[in-house]
């Protein structure tokens, strides 16, 4: 479960959540508080907005402390702009298409897609959600930055979509990069994006055993990464926190990563470029998922190349993960 506000931010969130209602101003719509949608619904209502969620764990929606909504078509019922934040294809087009979906609500006139799902999808949200206005908004920055309101949200939208939920986008954004003004085209940055951040750590951990084969500290290599031309996302944030500490909790599991791998290598057959370094990559993760399972953290990629050197890249005396 993300990470929660303050008791005395809660508190004065929700003294804030009941001023809106009494106002008669329409709520927020959040469906999906996961990981990453979790705090992001925080940061919407410390902002000031009332929420209406809509989440297949009970558990979740109750410690947010929103309204709650039984389906996504009570959801668009209830708000004018709701916000997805989901795992998979499929669960989109449940919740979007589906019988009790969001194109069911009459309310509705703003769809905020947050996930990673490709252009495919969200073009067809668009063209299917005909009393509304589609922004295409997904994010890059991992959980830490959700908890602290420092994502980057990468967008495409008419302007004049833009303008309507762009206080809401700024409530969890550091930083607001818009690309076009056609929903699906921050797709494809973000599945660009998110093909170099794999690649990174990837290949950091099969330097990071190597190193470690040859006697060196994996924390020192790690430093050496950092000051020099070899660092990145991976070197900065997800080995410090989630490798040398063998915690392994980065936050995204490996199926996200070869969700996300698999639409890139559409969007490049597509476009008929030949991205062998990046099958490379997807092909480490794939390896990665058979062993530890789809649901594992992606910072468990090094653990088969710990085994095939037979050691484990951390300067803790811990043993090989079996």
């Amino acid at each position: 479960m993300a990470q929660r506000l303050h008791p005395s931010s809660a508190t004065g969130i929700w003294r804030r959540q009941l001023a809106i209602q009494a106002s008669g101003a329409a709520p927020v719509g959040f469906i999906g508080i996961g990981a990453m949608g979790f705090p992001m619904a925080q940061r919407l209502m410390a902002r000031g907005h009332a929420l209406v969620v809509h989440d297949t764990s009970p558990e979740a929606v109750t410690a947010l402390g929103a309204q709650s909504a039984a389906s996504p078509r009570e959801v668009a019922q209830r708000c004018e702009a709701v916000f997805c934040c989901l795992p998979s294809l499929e669960a989109y087009r449940t919740v979007v298409l589906g019988a009790d979906g969001l194109r069911e609500g009459r309310r509705m006139t703003h769809y905020v897609h947050l996930g990673t799902t490709g252009s495919a999808l969200v073009e067809e949200f668009e063209n299917t959600l005909t009393r509304c206005m589609t922004i295409d908004a997904p994010v890059t920055g991992g959980p830490a930055n959700a908890i602290e309101g420092r994502l980057t949200s990468i967008v495409s939208a008419s302007t004049e979509a833009l303008d309507t939920c762009r206080p809401m986008i700024e409530s969890y954004s550091a930083h607001m990069i818009v690309v076009s003004q056609r929903p699906g085209a921050a797709q494809q940055m973000k599945l660009i994006n998110n093909i170099v951040s794999a690649a990174n750590l990837a290949v950091a951990c099969e330097a990071l055993v190597v190193g470690a084969r040859a006697g060196l500290d994996p924390a020192m290599i790690v430093q050496v990464f950092n000051r020099g031309s070899g660092q990145n996302s991976a070197t900065l944030t997800k080995i410090p926190a989630a490798v040398l500490t063998r915690s392994f909790d980065w936050g995204a599991a490996l199926r996200i990563v070869l969700k996300d791998g698999a639409q890139f290598l559409r969007d490049a057959d597509a476009a008929g470029v030949p991205v062998e370094v990046a099958r490379a990559v997807i092909e480490s993760y794939r390896r990665a998922a058979s062993i530890e399972g789809p649901d594992a953290d992606m910072t468990t990629v090094i653990r088969q190349l710990e085994r095939a050197a037979d050691l484990h890249a951390t300067a803790l005396p811990l043993p090989l993960p079996s």
